[in-house]
C-alpha cells in the first residue's frame, strides 16, 4: 500500500514489538530507518498491511498475520520518503488549482498512481534483500486489466463530439499505470497497450514517456530536483492534452 493519505482506524494504539517482523533480511533496513524516523507498528482493522508517513513520523499498520515480506514492503515505502520521494503528495501539489485535472485525478487515483510508481522503485530493493518476487504484492498473481475496463474506457471517449468523460480518463490512467508497474513478468499486457493507443495515442504517449523518465530516474544517485522535474513534465503534458477537449 501507499503512504499518502493512508489513515486507518486501528484496534488499539499499542506499539507492537518490531522483532515479530524482523529477520536477517530486513533488520538493517529497519535500523537505518529508525535512526531518522519515529516508526510505530499498530494493528489495523483492514486485511492488508499499510503505512502512513508525515514529517519524521511513520506508522506501519499490520494484520493478525505476522509477515516479514509485507512488513518489508511498507518499510520500503517509508525508505522512499527518506529520499523525499512522495509522488502522491507531489502530484496533488502540482495539479492543485487545476479543476479539470482534479476532476480526473480523484483521491483514489492520486493514491494509486503514487503507490504503483513507488513499487517500480521498491521492487528491485525487495528482491535484493532476499525476498521472493511473488511475496512483493498480495495481488501478485492478479491480472491488472480486463476487457470490461477497456470497454468502459472506450465508451467514455466520444471523439465525434470531442467529449471526454473524466471517469473514463481516470480509468485509462489507472489501468495504464497498473499494467506498467505490475511486477509479474509472466503477464503480457501488449494487447491492452495496443487498444489504449487506438483509443487515444496522444494520451498513451504522455503516460509512456513519463514511465520512461521514471524508470531512468535513479533514487540513489539522482538529485531530488530531477524527481520533481519528471512529475512536473507529466502534469505539463496532461495540461496541454486537456486544453482542446470538452471534459465532463
Amino acid at each position: 500500500m501507499g503512504i499518502f493519505n493512508f489513515k486507518k482506524s486501528h484496534r488499539n494504539e499499542s506499539n507492537l514489538d518490531e522483532n515479530l517482523f524482523l529477520d536477517d533480511r530486513n533488520r538493517d533496513l529497519w535500523n537505518s530507518l529508525k535512526n531518522c524516523r519515529d516508526i510505530k507498528i499498530i494493528k489495523g482493522n483492514e486485511d492488508n498491511y499499510g503505512a502512513y508517513s508525515i514529517n519524521s513520523n511513520s506508522i506501519i499498520y499490520v494484520t493478525d498475520k505476522i509477515d516479514s515480506s509485507s512488513f518489508t514492503h511498507e518499510l520500503l515505502h517509508i525508505y522512499l520518503t527518506t529520499k523525499f520521494i512522495m509522488p502522491s503528495a507531489t502530484l496533488f501539489n502540482l495539479i492543485n488549482g487545476n479543476e479539470i485535472l482534479l476532476s480526473i485525478f480523484c483521491q483514489n487515483l492520486i493514491d494509486h498512481f503514487g503507490n504503483v510508481i513507488e513499487h517500480k522503485k521498491m521492487f528491485p530493493l525487495f528482491i535484493k534483500l532476499g525476498y521472493k518476487e511473488s511475496d512483493f504484492l498480495d495481488d501478485y498473481y492478479v491480472y491488472k486489466m480486463n476487457d470490461e475496463e477497456l470497454a468502459f474506457i472506450k465508451y467514455k471517449f466520444d471523439y465525434k463530439n470531442n467529449i471526454y468523460y473524466s471517469d473514463g480518463i481516470e480509468c485509462y490512467i489507472k489501468s495504464f499505470f497498473a499494467m506498467k508497474c505490475c511486477p509479474n513478468t509472466d503477464f503480457n499486457y501488449d494487447k491492452y497497450y495496443d487498444k489504449l493507443k487506438l483509443i487515444d495515442n496522444n494520451l498513451y504517449k504522455i503516460l509512456d514517456d513519463f514511465m520512461v523518465e521514471w524508470d531512468n530516474f535513479d533514487i540513489e544517485e539522482d538529485e531530488n530536483y530531477k524527481y520533481r522535474f519528471v512529475l512536473s513534465n507529466l502534469v505539463y503534458d496532461l495540461e496541454d492534452w486537456i486544453s482542446d477537449k470538452n471534459i465532463l
